[in-house]
């Protein structure tokens, strides 16, 4: 079951937190691996728990290819989803960019990316 982008015109923020909520997991679990599989020793100072530009850079530090593309959406996505703008949205101080692809294109890029490293066949 797919869940519209837009409602009745509005941005279905619901659907952009879990999108947003399932990056975050995705980069937290690639630094998690890499960590435990004894590649990488843990980063000194963690980032907060909601900064994903910050989470992303960890895991391209630890091996995830970089994508210019990937992470100036991360970074769009960063300014909606580390102030909790998208679970709890308010009047918008500024523009919002068009949500009906990045989201969806930054979760399969990821997960494209991370899970065959997190789960080897």
């Amino acid at each position: 079951m797919s869940l519209a982008s837009y409602v009745n015109g509005e941005t279905n923020w619901p659907r952009i937190s879990l999108l947003t909520h399932a990056i975050e997991l995705a980069l937290k679990a690639y630094v998690i691996h890499a960590v435990e599989s004894g590649s990488h020793s843990a980063p000194a100072k963690p980032p907060a728990n909601h900064d994903l530009e910050s989470w992303y850079q960890i895991a391209v530090d630890f091996g995830l290819p970089h994508n210019v593309s990937l992470s100036e959406d991360v970074a769009v996505l960063n300014s909606l989803h580390e102030p909790h703008f998208a679970r709890y949205p308010q009047p918008p101080i500024r523009p919002v960019p068009d949500l009906s692809v990045i989201p969806d294109q930054v979760v399969e890029h990821l997960m494209s990316e991370c899970l065959p490293v997190i789960f080897p066949r």
